[in-house]
């Protein structure tokens, strides 16, 4: 239910952020909705144990930072920006080692993860429309997330998770990675690159819907008769 309000709250926040030109501040929303999670968690929990986990400190450190470069980025230079943003990247692999290291996989921990980085992109987003990297359209490739999460809600039982497939992670990543690399690479190279991440990430998206949708449009063949 708190992925729910959290998408619904980033994707009203960001337009009517856009809508009064106020963009910048949309870490507030967002800072908010997650202390909100971690709130939640502890209440069930009974206690914060959780968040001293290893893999769970990388998690909230790299969640930290990305406020961090959100707020700070006015005084940031290009190649700082991206270099931050790829340490943001880089610790995302070491979440996932340090929780099968010391076997500490959690729901917490999975969600947590999985939202840090649909607030990377969306931040990043937020990032490259603000310095006049790319047009409004980034934008929407920043929501995409959010807005197939409300979608699937309605299609699917609200218990059941997203998919996670191989394919899917392997372009989020390269979004993920593209997004950082166009503070760094020149206009020439990161242009048609983030283009092409973007339709990536769209063909995606598209194909998990469908994935979602499939099995309602498949019609059961009908089961031979034993005496046949």
């Amino acid at each position: 239910r708190w992925m729910g309000f959290h998408a619904l709250c980033l994707v009203v926040a960001t337009l009517l952020l856009y809508h009064f030109q106020l963009l910048p501040y949309l870490g507030l929303p967002a800072a908010l909705s997650f202390l909100l999670f971690f709130a939640r968690y502890a209440y069930q929990q009974g206690n914060f144990a959780f968040a001293l986990q290893p893999a769970n400190l990388v998690t909230q450190g790299r969640l930290c930072l990305l406020f961090l470069l959100l707020w700070y980025y006015p005084a940031l230079s290009a190649l700082p920006l991206g270099l931050l943003a790829l340490v943001v990247l880089i610790l995302d692999g070491l979440d996932g080692y340090l929780a099968r290291r010391f076997q500490t996989s959690s729901v917490f921990g999975e969600y947590l993860d999985m939202e840090t980085d649909a607030f990377y992109v969306l931040g990043m987003s937020m990032l490259l429309y603000e310095l006049n990297y790319f047009g409004g359209w980034i934008l929407g490739i920043g929501l995409l997330r959010y807005a197939y999460f409300l979608v699937l809600r309605k299609v699917k039982a609200p218990q059941q998770k997203e998919s996670r497939l191989f394919l899917a992670r392997l372009i989020a990543v390269i979004l993920m990675a593209t997004m950082a690399a166009c503070f760094i690479l020149p206009p020439w190279i990161h242009q048609p690159a983030m283009i092409i991440a973007s339709g990536l990430v769209l063909y995606s998206f598209g194909n998990s819907f469908w994935l979602s949708w499939k099995p309602r449009f498949q019609v059961a063949e009908p089961q031979s008769s034993p005496n046949a």
